[in-house]
C-alpha cells in the first residue's frame, strides 16, 4: 500500500483543486458571463500549469501590478505631502 503524501496539492483531472473551488459556485447560477468566468479560471489554472507556477505567485504578480512602482512605507495620512505644518 502506497504511503500518502499530504504535501502534494490535491488535483482534479490534473488541474489544481483551487480551480474547481472558484468555480464550484458558478455551477449554480448558469448563465454566459458565470460560464466565461469559468473558461477564464480554468484557462487561468492551465496557464499556470504549463509555466509551472504557483497560485500564491500569480497573485502577489497581478498586486505588484495593480499598485505603483513606488511603496511607501507610511500610510498615506502621514506623508509629508498631506501633514500639516504649524
Amino acid at each position: 500500500m502506497p504511503l500518502k503524501d499530504a504535501s502534494r496539492t490535491p488535483t482534479l483531472l490534473g488541474l489544481d483543486a483551487k480551480a474547481f473551488a472558484f468555480t464550484f459556485p458558478a455551477f449554480l447560477h448558469i448563465n454566459m458571463w458565470t460560464m466565461t468566468y469559468v473558461f477564464f479560471t480554468f484557462a487561468l489554472f492551465i496557464f499556470l500549469k504549463v509555466k509551472r507556477l504557483s497560485i500564491g505567485y500569480a497573485y502577489r504578480r497581478s498586486i505588484s501590478l495593480l499598485r505603483s512602482k513606488s511603496v511607501s512605507s507610511r500610510p498615506w495620512w502621514v506623508l509629508k505631502k498631506w501633514r500639516v505644518r504649524a
